[in-house]
């Protein structure tokens, strides 16, 4: 993945949520843009994210091993 990609993503607005998959099979789900940000040849996203918005621990994922970004789409229906 390229940083450029990754960019886009998180400095779209309106913010898209969206999925990382890895290369290994693993997804992490980004709901904003404060829950990741961008080094040099990473991704770092955090998770287990609080009512509060603040997560509790956060994963580091080398560019190389982002496969691509998917959107998330809100699976829950009007009532």
């Amino acid at each position: 993945m390229t940083l450029q990609a990754v960019r886009q993503a998180l400095d779209g607005r309106p913010f898209a949520p969206f999925r990382v998959r890895m290369t290994s099979g693993a997804a992490l789900e980004v709901r904003s843009p404060e829950q990741a940000f961008l080094i040099k040849r990473a991704l770092v996203v955090g998770v287990s994210v609080a009512d509060d918005g603040v997560p509790d621990d956060f994963r580091v994922c080398t560019l190389d091993e982002v496969a691509w970004l998917e959107p998330l789409v809100d699976t829950a229906s009007p009532a």
